[in-house]
């Protein structure tokens, strides 16, 4: 018996590139990436956690991701890949972010 339609996934895969290193991490559907780069021990930028300062701002290369929350990125800044990792769940199982572009 196949899983019902409406089962979410449970998990994607992140790989960050964060001062000039690369990492491959599982992210939890529900869990914003800036949580998940914490968890991991990563020193990703951030500061007031709610959608407003901009300053964990980074871009996705590959897949897509949705926000919770954005007062800072504009429609171009979003066109162009830009997103507030405190505000990040995924939407696809694969997403691809640099901090350093």
């Amino acid at each position: 018996m196949s899983a019902p339609a409406s089962a979410a996934r449970v998990e994607a895969q992140v790989e960050v590139e964060l001062d000039g290193d690369t990492h491959h991490l599982p992210w939890p559907v529900g869990t914003p990436l800036l949580e998940v780069l914490s968890d991991a021990g990563l020193a990703a930028p951030a500061s007031c956690r709610q959608g407003r300062c901009g300053a964990c701002t980074c871009r996705v290369t590959e897949g897509r991701v949705r926000l919770l929350e954005n007062q800072v990125l504009d429609g171009t800044d979003l066109a162009d890949g830009y997103i507030l990792a405190c505000q990040a769940l995924p939407e696809t199982d694969r997403v691809r972010v640099s901090y350093d572009e």
